[in-house]
């Protein structure tokens, strides 16, 4: 009983624990777009309410949250080693780590227990207003780089051209779950967004040089696919530049849009364009002079510091720009939706209807998505949780085999004992039966004493380790710190009552040697 109450108690435990965790970093189901290996690395979803109310109403579902994946590489701080060389003179050397993280992007409505369960230090980030730089970290990856609570760290995104954006700790988790632990940082969705490439950024640019004595405007994006086409007012073309003299105020206009095929055709598939505009103002007689010059340069006085706002002189007037940037499409992405079911029983039910509800809608919006179950998508970690069925199944039927021998061989030295006994019942009218359920009542009885020693000394044991984890484990290899346990009362009530009954039914036929014994011979024997 020892056994199988720790055998199915840590078998019990691993299933839950293990499956929990990647539950809590990858939920039950997740939908992305087609042709990606996973949601990581699959081309971006638009994000599309329609879906989300889609998938609420469906009755299994308890939560359905937008997310965003995004690789990117943190560079720890400097540290200066001193050392000494072999001729005794002191010096130090500055050294510096870099490591590759997977950022997962997350909206305020996101299901956090997880993660805040979890928490070693801080706090959860703030996700609700503005786009925030807080992140949740792993204590490894703390570790690893030397990054404390409440520290102010850079982050690399390679793009088109690598950009460094800058996070600030609140939080720091440890799950034991070392595979993810090692990669996964929590952040803002709208932060994800805006360093992944998604959709498109479009700005108005306004040339160092003249064209034909008028001001030269160009177009400029970032993102998308590459390849653009721009609307300034007559539709799209090729053209990124646009040459004008300005005789009034006026706001120039760009959207910008990109293509796979012909710029001049409308994609289905094309990004979500995005529009810049830059206001134009202008002051005192601008026909009275050329544009001042710097060389070959028009010569720009800055009004910002950060540039968006110049102007040139022109005579004994001038032209006020202002830039106002598109605020890009990026918004309008996601990596995904990640799906938590009220019930794990429920997953293979919820897959089918989410599958079912988004078929036809999917084909409305000229896409296919692709739902997958947290188990297809991490096949091998739930395979092995699958194999520790088996092992449980094998360890029971042994450890109830060597009972159920172990009691039969005392049953038969207990008959044998009490040869005389049976003999002189049988003389005194006694049926075989009825001499066979005494034993099997005593046997039955020292059963359940047994039983009752192995409960108390098994659950014991087992809470033992639940509370102060005497036996840890190395969590690269099991994804756990420590043995897990789970006491389940209606496992425990099933395997006792299993137990029990098996092993009486099959003392039954060790009983049966009871029917050959002569009363005759018996009493002879005493």
């Amino acid at each position: 009983m020892v056994v199988m109450i720790l055998t199915l108690s840590i078998v019990t435990g691993f299933k839950n624990e293990v499956r929990d965790k990647v539950i809590g970093y990858g939920a039950h189901v997740q939908i992305m777009k087609s042709g990606g290996s996973s949601i990581i690395d699959s081309d971006a979803l638009v994000l599309d309410s329609s879906i989300i109310h889609e998938v609420l109403a469906i009755k299994y579902v308890a939560t359905i949250s937008p997310v965003g994946y995004k690789p990117g590489i943190f560079q720890s701080k400097l540290d200066s080693v001193f050392y000494t060389l072999p001729n005794g003179v002191d010096t130090f050397q500055v050294q510096q780590e870099i490591k590759g993280v997977l950022f997962k992007g997350i909206e305020s409505n996101y299901n956090l227990r997880f993660f805040e369960n979890n928490l070693v230090e801080g706090r959860l980030p703030n996700l609700i207003g503005e786009a925030t730089n807080e992140i949740l970290i792993s204590k490894r990856v703390a570790n690893q780089l030397r990054f404390k609570l409440n520290d102010n760290i850079g982050a690399f995104f390679v793009q088109h051209t690598p950009i460094k954006r800058n996070f600030h700790i609140v939080g720091i988790f440890e799950t034991g779950l070392e595979d993810f632990d090692k990669d996964i940082v929590i952040a803002d969705l709208r932060t994800v967004q805006q360093n992944s490439g998604w959709g498109i950024q479009s700005a108005i640019r306004v040339a160092d040089t003249l064209f034909q004595d008028r001001i030269l405007f160009e177009a400029e994006a970032v993102g998308g696919k590459g390849k653009y086409k721009y609307d300034w007012g007559n539709g799209f073309g090729m053209s990124s530049k646009i040459a004008i003299a300005p005789m009034q105020d006026t706001t120039i206009r760009v959207i910008i849009s990109d293509y796979f095929y012909s710029p001049y055709e409308d994609e289905e598939d094309a990004t979500i364009p995005d529009t810049a505009y830059i206001h134009v103002k202008l002051i005192g007689d601008i026909l009275s002079g050329p544009i001042e010059m710097d060389g070959s340069k028009i010569k720009r006085y800055f009004r910002d510091e950060e540039g968006f706002e110049f102007e040139f002189k022109l005579g004994t007037g001038k032209y006020i720009f202002t830039q106002q940037d598109g605020i890009g499409s990026s918004k309008f992405y996601i990596s995904g939706y990640e799906v938590e079911a009220h019930d794990w029983s429920n997953l293979e039910a919820l897959q089918e209807e989410v599958k079912t509800d988004l078929f036809v809608l999917s084909m409305e919006k000229g896409g296919s998505m692709e739902i997958r179950t947290i188990k297809e998508i991490y096949r091998d970690i739930f395979s092995w949780l699958s194999f520790l069925d088996i092992n449980f199944f094998i360890i029971v039927v042994m450890m109830i085999s060597i009972s159920v021998i172990t009691m039969g061989a005392a049953l038969l030295v207990l008959i044998l004992e009490k040869t005389s006994t049976i003999g002189l019942l049988k003389a005194v009218g006694a049926t075989d039966w009825l001499i066979r359920k005494v034993f099997l009542y005593q046997a039955g009885y020292l059963i359940v004493r047994g039983m009752c020693w192995g409960n108390l000394i098994g659950i014991s044991l087992a809470l033992l380790q639940y509370y102060f984890h005497i036996i840890p484990l190395d969590a690269e290899v099991y994804y756990l710190n420590a043995v897990p346990i789970e006491v389940n009362v209606y496992h425990l009530i099933l395997l006792n009552i299993g137990t029990i009954v098996v092993s009486i039914f099959a003392l039954i036929i060790p009983s049966y040697f009871i029917t050959k014994i002569s009363p005759v011979k018996a009493l002879k024997f005493s």
